[in-house]
């Protein structure tokens, strides 16, 4: 409560949940992100099992990127 506010067209409100997923680096020992999503629903187990496995994917993406630039 009072952590954040979602604001649009149609009003203003709290969101009843939060979910905060790190993004780590291919090692597994560095944060090189983090996902931050609100809601006004509770997260299921299967939606906070998809967001970590976005973020697996997210972080082999960064570190790929990062390889090629090098």
């Amino acid at each position: 409560e009072g952590y954040m506010q979602v604001i649009s067209g149609l009003g203003q409100a709290s969101p009843k949940s939060l979910l905060i997923v790190p993004i780590l680096s291919q090692n597994g020992n560095e944060v090189i992100g983090i996902f931050e999503i609100a809601s006004f629903v509770s997260f299921t187990e299967l939606q906070k099992n998809y967001v970590q496995e976005v973020s697996t994917l997210l972080s082999e993406q960064i570190a790929d990127s990062l390889v090629a630039t090098v």
